[in-house]
């Protein structure tokens, strides 16, 4: 596993390999079915860095339109805009 954020829920397997790696400290929970394999950051910011893939992986088929999808612009919530 080489991706930063892990989401679990969708193949049994890879949900135990994850808590596993999680139990042995080489991965920190964020959320219920997402962790991380940075073990450096602090979670705000991973978690700002990833918000919108976030927000898909707990909120699926939901829609930010208009305003909130503007202010939930990665760039924006990292002071990049």
């Amino acid at each position: 596993m080489t991706d930063e954020i892990i989401f679990t829920g969708s193949d049994p397997t890879v949900d135990r390999q994850t808590r596993r790696l999680a139990a042995s400290g080489r991965l920190r929970k964020i959320h219920s079915s997402i962790y991380t394999s940075n073990l450096t950051e602090p979670l705000d910011s991973i978690g700002l860095r990833h918000a919108l893939e976030i927000a898909g992986h707990l909120f699926p088929g939901a829609v930010l339109s208009g305003r909130t999808a503007k202010q939930m612009h990665p760039s924006r919530a990292l002071g990049q805009d």
